[in-house]
């Protein structure tokens, strides 16, 4: 799941794993990746034209000279990340593990690092990230950005995105 907010309300919906795979060691996660698919973006809280309208607005594909305002699926239609260090977090309710990983969009990598709870049986990880946040201007995700453009007044868009995370894979 994904969210951006603005100071007029918010937006959010949803990007599908277009693949990967975990390397777990005596029952943990080690290491990873996953590719996701950034032309499958959707909005889940708008219908109709307004929706279509947006969801093309992210993809950079609704008209040419915005092809860049957030993610120009014709040009970096993925993005990927790749875990590189999984430690135990203990006396956290919502969360069993912390993950460290780079992610990259728009060919900017950086890293990033979430509260998760990870469990694995052998045959199957599940990964479930509580809502996390990323700088979108970190990965040249400028549009509507006031710590990019000043004069926005109250125009703006936040530059952090709300990221929810939940994925299975096998082993």
């Amino acid at each position: 799941m994904w969210e951006g907010t603005k100071p007029t309300g918010s937006h959010n919906g949803t990007v599908n794993v277009g693949g990967g795979s975990v390397s777990v060691k005596d029952g943990k996660v080690t290491g990873g990746n996953f590719t996701l698919d950034m032309n499958s973006i959707t909005c889940l809280d708008l219908e109709g034209d307004s929706k279509a309208g947006l969801e093309g607005h992210l993809k950079g594909t609704a008209e040419a000279e915005k092809d860049d305002h957030f993610f120009n699926v014709k040009k970096y239609p993925t993005a990927k990340f790749e875990i590189t260090k999984v430690t135990d977090l203990v006396g956290n309710p919502d969360a069993n593990s912390l993950v460290y990983g780079n992610l990259t969009m728009k060919d900017q990598t950086k890293q990033v690092s979430f509260k998760a709870n990870i469990a694995t049986d052998g045959k199957m990880v599940k990964v479930s990230a509580p809502k996390f946040t990323i700088d979108r201007t970190q990965w040249k995700v400028t549009y509507g950005s006031k710590s990019i453009f000043d004069n926005l007044k109250d125009k703006f868009i936040n530059d952090e995105i709300g990221l929810q995370i939940e994925l299975a894979t096998k082993v």
